[in-house]
């Protein structure tokens, strides 16, 4: 098992979850270049490691296309969906607080 592949989609994926939770425009854009960032340098050694063994040869286009591509892959995998979800769970609570009865 590949030791990178927990922390490559959990560290991202919390990073944009904190994301959804700020109200400052310019902080959310930043935590969330920053998930990309941090996939993309996780992501080349991942693929190194699932490249480097002698019974999975490779002539280098998964490490090249990791290192030019890996940052729409981290967005497409980790960081959209993650804050999507959410987000969607911030609206459905918030829904929920509103039909819940105010005591008093």
């Amino acid at each position: 098992m590949n030791p990178y592949s927990i922390p490559l989609f959990a560290l991202p994926a919390l990073m944009a979850i904190a994301a959804s939770f700020l109200k400052n425009r310019w902080g959310k854009w930043l935590l969330l270049l920053m998930a990309i960032v941090v996939f993309w340098a996780m992501l080349q050694p991942a693929v190194h490691w699932a490249f480097a063994h002698p019974f999975n040869p490779a002539d280098g286009a998964a490490k090249a296309f990791a290192l030019l591509f890996g940052w729409a892959y981290g967005i497409v995998a980790a960081i959209l969906p993650a804050y999507w979800i959410s987000k969607g769970f911030q609206w459905l609570a918030r829904k929920h607080r509103q039909r819940m009865p105010q005591p008093g």
